[in-house]
């Protein structure tokens, strides 16, 4: 309804007033667009003042948005550090816990990552026998007797 209405008053508008307002407007703004060049001088420095303010204001905003992104990455380090630190007791506390688990095969950054890297362990444990284990069935095996035996027939081999 709106836009009807104001077809209807567009519509009906003289051409001779239509041009009327349009010089009068561009007398007022000037022929270079300039709204400025006919405001007392007061005016002017009120303009210049309020320019000022709002760049002064734009200024205090952006840096208080710096502050508060700096404080945030200073948190978030934080809590970087303290994961780090949460991880690395997770992973010695396991360690301690499981000692047949090969130490060198549980690793990660991340809770996550730790977890996948101590199912691949005791994968890994199960599998061939921890490390500790294979060292003694070594042990044990170069203590035989048989196996002095065929070392001792190498070295006269040699």
């Amino acid at each position: 309804m709106t836009d009807v209405l104001e077809d209807h008053l567009n519509d009906e508008l003289d051409p001779e007033l239509e041009l009327a307002l349009s010089e009068e407007a561009g007398a007022l703004i000037g022929g270079d667009g300039d709204v400025t060049g006919d405001l007392p001088e007061a005016a002017l420095d009120e303009l210049a003042a309020l320019a000022e303010a709002e760049a002064t204001a734009a200024d205090a905003e952006q840096a208080a948005q710096a502050e508060e992104l700096a404080a945030a990455q200073r948190v978030l380090e934080a809590e970087r550090a303290r994961t780090r630190s949460a991880v690395a007791r997770y992973r010695d506390a396991v360690l301690a816990a499981e000692p047949d688990l090969p130490p060198e095969l549980v690793t990660g950054e991340t809770l996550e990552e730790l977890d996948a890297s101590l199912d691949a362990a005791r994968r890994a444990v199960r599998r061939f026998g921890s490390a500790s284990a294979s060292r003694a069935r070594v042990k044990r095996a170069a203590a035989s007797p048989s196996a002095r035996r065929r070392a001792a027939d190498r070295r006269r081999r040699g």
